[in-house]
């Protein structure tokens, strides 16, 4: 049968996370009682061990890969109850190796680098990936997606992991040394905060790139989800995703302040190439702030699930990616394939290209200075999820 709707009314009404409604618990220290991490072999990546941390907090539980500091699993209560795959990924480490940034930690820099070139200090800085029509994305060919991380720290609840990535690593220059660390926090958030320090003056940009569906994990595709960005501006880009210099007020498509089912402009977005675009968030610490540094950036809802997802981060953007571009070739958990649309990228970061963009936030990293982000995912479960029959 038809899917019953829900009232208008309630569609509208959006969690408020804030330092009041939803305080934060941190549990780095394991509320369990300080119960050791559940680590695992994954596999290997050439010679190297690859390792699985299995963090859980209550009905929360998230898998870590130390290849590429990859999310694997994100599995969360629905509105009954049952624990939910919401996240698109691999119960082994193999497929990792060839199908691109499900999960992982994207660097030195996240998204896309006109032509590979830009100026630094006066010197013309030449990558020498052009890994997507002609333009430098993710770090590279081989960027800390494709690598294995040091685990540094691990309790049952939190992991930290660290990279050194070398002076021309890619191209870059200046040695960096990284940390990642996933904390999860009551009841049910995904804390993901990085520290990055350089040697000499580079640029840095770190993601993750994980695929969200919170219907069934990718089984489906996420048309349906209703999504919200707190975002007056974005970027609009060129035919290869470059952004043109221009923060252009949303509308039409591109307007996504109130919640909005992604069907509804996926096919009118960007003149029909549908949402791989980045929204410049709400700069003013008023009504988007959570009163902890952070703002919010996005909020996505499955009406099959009532499963809800916010987004807070420290960052000045967020790249909605709505995955036009999966095409099949992957299976993943419980025999999913992942064709277009099945899943939802919200990406926290600076701007891409913004290196070759003055007016853009900097990306800029010097010695004696450590860029520190901070975002949270956080999910919540509603009882009015849409009832099949």
């Amino acid at each position: 049968g038809r899917p019953r709707g829900r009232d208008p009314a309630r569609r509208a009404r959006v969690p408020q996370i804030s330092a009041t409604s939803m305080p934060v618990k941190r549990v780095r220290e394991a509320a369990d009682g300080g119960a050791s991490a559940d680590i695992r072999p994954f596999g290997k990546h050439g010679d190297e061990e690859v390792r699985l941390i299995t963090l859980c907090l209550g009905k929360m539980v998230v898998k870590v890969s130390t290849f590429g500091a990859t999310i694997t699993s994100v599995v969360v209560p629905n509105a009954l109850g049952e624990q939910m795959e919401t996240v698109l990924g691999f119960g082994e480490h193999a497929p990792y190796e060839s199908c691109p940034y499900f999960g992982c930690t994207v660097g030195r820099f996240a998204n896309r680098i006109a032509k590979g070139k830009f100026s630094l200090e006066g010197k013309q800085i030449d990558l020498p990936a052009r890994n997507d029509r002609g333009n430098h994305l993710h770090g590279g060919a081989r960027g800390w997606d494709k690598r294995v991380w040091a685990l540094r720290e691990a309790s049952s609840t939190s992991c930290k992991l660290a990279l050194r990535s070398e002076a021309g690593d890619e191209g870059y220059p200046g040695t960096v040394d990284a940390t990642v660390s996933f904390a999860l926090e009551w009841p049910a958030r995904i804390a993901i905060e990085y520290a990055l320090s350089t040697d000499a003056t580079t640029v840095v940009n770190p993601t993750n790139h994980s695929y969200f569906n919170l219907s069934d994990g990718g089984a489906t595709d996420v048309l349906d989800h209703e999504i919200m960005v707190f975002a007056e501006t974005y970027l609009p880009t060129d035919a290869t995703c470059i952004p043109t210099g221009e923060l252009k007020p949303v509308s039409g498509a591109m307007d996504l302040r109130r919640p909005t089912p992604i069907f509804r402009g996926i096919g009118a977005a960007d003149g029909g190439n549908g949402y791989d675009h980045n929204y410049v968030l709400a700069a003013s610490a008023g009504a988007h702030e959570d009163g902890r540094g952070l703002r919010r950036a996005a909020w996505v809802r499955s009406p099959k699930t009532g499963i809800e997802l916010t987004v807070l981060t420290t960052e000045p953007g967020i790249q909605i990616c709505a995955s036009n571009h999966l095409d099949g070739t992957c299976t993943g958990h419980a025999g999913r394939v992942y064709g277009p649309n099945a899943g939802l990228c919200l990406e926290t970061q600076h701007y891409p290209d913004s290196v070759n963009h003055a007016h853009f936030p900097s990306t800029v990293l010097k010695p004696g200075e450590v860029f520190s982000s901070r975002t949270v995912y956080a999910f919540f479960s509603s009882a009015s999820a849409t009832e099949h029959t």
